[in-house]
């Protein structure tokens, strides 16, 4: 791919494959937490839980990858989830009431989030990034990071799963902003879950405050 479609739809499209096997995959993965706590007879960990859908969501993925795909799952700690085509970078993560993660301290979880991909950048690129709409910023990319990320319900069901392109973030509780996100359709029934935001429309500059659901980006 030479060039970023402008149309997220379209982005949405391409990634149709990675997107069902995750989602099928925690889908798998929350009903495995709900056994575990169930035979255990304990109160469910958050945490715990969490890395146990990872866990089996990463599993499914890789193990029901067809042959030929054009994408590849990196090898990241905790049961992290990172999918990587030749045109851009997915990070599988867990939010909340629609809502993702902020980045982690390091540069390179906060150059993800504000699509920076040299270190030999100028001096004031990513806040120059701020200003550009989605657009602007597409024209003429060949590269792009974007969050899958996924929800549970008091019962630890798959709530939601959306896809979002972040623009970028701020500290721990200062919210995230995205030039867009588009609903993941459930794989099973091809049904998308009701959107927390117009899903037909981008949500250029939005401002996005986030508590803590026991996961960061990890890197």
């Amino acid at each position: 791919m030479n060039t970023i479609p402008a149309d997220p739809d379209e982005i949405r499209d391409l990634l149709a494959e990675e997107c069902s096997l995750i989602y099928e995959g925690l889908l798998l993965g929350s009903e495995k937490v709900k056994e575990y706590f169930e035979l255990l007879d304990h109160e469910l960990n958050p945490a715990l839980a969490a890395n146990i859908a990872r866990y089996h969501a990463k599993r499914h993925a890789t193990t029901r990858k067809r042959l030929g795909s054009e994408f590849y799952l990196e090898e990241v700690p905790n049961n992290g989830i990172v999918l990587r085509r030749d045109w851009c970078e997915l990070k599988v993560l867990k939010g909340r009431d629609g809502e993702p993660p902020t980045a982690s301290k390091t540069n390179r979880s906060r150059r993800f989030y504000s699509q920076v991909f040299v270190q030999r950048c100028l001096p004031g690129f990513e806040k120059a990034l701020e200003s550009v709409d989605w657009k602007g910023f597409v024209a003429g990319k060949n590269k792009l990071n974007l969050i899958l990320c996924w929800e549970v319900d008091e019962t630890y069901g798959i709530s939601n799963v959306q896809l979002m392109c972040p623009r970028s973030s701020g500290k721990y509780k200062q919210g995230v902003k995205l030039f867009w996100r588009r609903q993941v359709a459930h794989p099973v029934y091809g049904i998308k879950n009701l959107p927390s935001v117009n899903d037909n429309a981008d949500v250029d500059d939005i401002d996005i405050y986030f508590e803590d659901t026991g996961e960061q980006d990890p890197e």
